[in-house]
């Protein structure tokens, strides 16, 4: 029992205030990730029940030395694991993603003029490789 205005009047009479749809639980798109320093990943949180009244959450890392977080972007900072939580506001119900960061892969440019055939270099995805034939393009 209330009192409800409408444009300014006054008008007497009964009015039910919709209740709060609480939290009941959070998930990540992803359990586990694997980056390299300087590159992101995004995680997803999904909220139950899909119309909960306060979908906010809140987020952070294990390791801010290893991976940064804002807004479920994850930066790789430096080589090894952080565990990466997404926390409800309401309820604070929480799910996780345990990052791994690893430095990447140096690969070694020869000039073209430089490899022999017969030798052997190593090639981009860290195994070597025996150069058979050289072609020079410019």
């Amino acid at each position: 029992q209330g009192y409800l205005y409408i444009y300014g009047a006054e008008i007497e009479g009964t009015y039910t205030v919709p209740a709060d749809i609480h939290v009941t639980g959070v998930s990540l798109d992803k359990q586990t990730d694997s980056i390299e320093i300087g590159e992101t990943t995004t995680l997803t949180e999904t909220i139950t029940p899909a119309d909960a009244t306060d979908k906010s959450v809140t987020w952070s890392t294990s390791n801010s030395s290893v991976a940064t977080v804002s807004d479920g972007v994850v930066t790789g900072v430096s080589a090894g694991t952080a565990r990466i939580t997404v926390a409800t506001n309401d309820g604070g119900y929480t799910a996780y993603c345990d990052v791994t960061v690893t430095a990447p892969v140096p690969i070694t440019f020869y000039p073209a003029t430089e490899m022999t055939p017969g030798n052997s270099y190593l090639i981009a995805n860290g195994n070597s490789g025996t150069v058979e034939r050289i072609r020079l393009g410019f």
